[in-house]
């Protein structure tokens, strides 16, 4: 019993194990359980909406599931069963047992298909939609909880919309150079004696996955620093790791007395700053 493993075009690439190895659990008519039956199983992870808007599930799955997203609305849900050559609409509801939310992370449950007359027996399964609404773009925590008995025609197959009010299709994972929860703070140096100031606060994280950003440091009125280290800590590090430096923009003159932003300072030469200036510099 294996997943696929997809690269950002939606291309099998490989395979894992879903389990190290068989499930020894008897059941009926299997009696050394080496077809991976009679389990259950938890699922949880991320998805990223591009877009507020709303986006279409379609849901096929043999037995039972229960599921829910963590900050969606619900619009409609509607399911069909399937049995054999035949097939019938079929009411939806969050769950078969009471529950009303998911296994492990608590997330309020969407509805899913109910299961039709025979669905545990072999060449059964539903197929469940649902649209849902998001407020905004970012990336959103999913959680599935599965369970299959032994009949034949095992499956649970989940498809999105690639964008607001698309079709479901097969959910590509990011691109492996997106930053998820993206932070960022940077450090003043004296690229000629390397002395450093204390870090900077760090950025608020960025719900958006990204590629890149322009990340801006106010003006340093410390007349050793030339240079600005940059750092970032995402989804995959573990602690804020340095990515680049920039040297600070000047882009004024001031002569002999200059009101800076957090102090006055009176020279008796010219010198090139500006209490207003940032710099700015495009980070990966």
């Amino acid at each position: 019993m294996l997943w696929t493993t997809l690269n950002p075009q939606s291309v099998a690439v490989g395979t894992n194990d879903v389990f190290a190895a068989p499930i020894t659990v008897p059941v009926p008519q299997n009696t050394n359980n080496t077809q991976f039956a009679n389990f259950n199983f938890c699922l949880t992870g991320s998805i990223f909406f591009p877009s507020l808007g709303n986006y279409t599930f379609v849901i096929t799955s043999h037995d039972d599931f229960i599921w829910g997203i963590k900050g969606v609305t619900l619009v409609s849900p509607s399911a069909t069963y399937y049995n054999g050559s035949s097939s019938s609409a079929t009411t939806t509801s969050i769950s078969g047992s009471g529950q009303t939310i998911t296994v492990a992370n608590g997330y309020p449950l969407l509805p899913r298909g109910n299961q039709g007359s025979g669905s545990y027996l072999g060449g059964t399964y539903t197929v469940t939609t649902v649209v849902v609404s998001v407020s905004s773009a970012g990336t959103y925590l999913i959680e599935a909880n599965y369970n299959y008995w032994y009949h034949s025609g095992r499956i649970f197959l989940i498809e999105a919309s690639a964008k607001a009010g698309g079709s479901a299709t097969i959910i590509p994972p990011l691109p492996a150079n997106v930053r998820q929860d993206t932070q960022y703070r940077y450090v003043y140096r004296s690229s000629a004696t390397g002395a450093l100031s204390n870090p900077s606060p760090e950025s608020t994280a960025e719900a958006v996955p990204v590629t890149a950003n322009t990340i801006t440091s106010p003006w340093s009125p410390d007349p050793q620093v030339d240079v600005v280290d940059y750092y970032r800590i995402d989804s995959v590090t573990s602690e804020f790791t340095y990515v680049n430096t920039g040297r600070m923009m000047i882009l004024a003159r001031a002569e002999r007395t200059l009101q800076l932003p957090i102090r006055s300072r009176t020279r008796n030469s010219e010198r090139s700053c500006s209490p207003m200036t940032t710099s700015s510099h495009s980070l990966l």
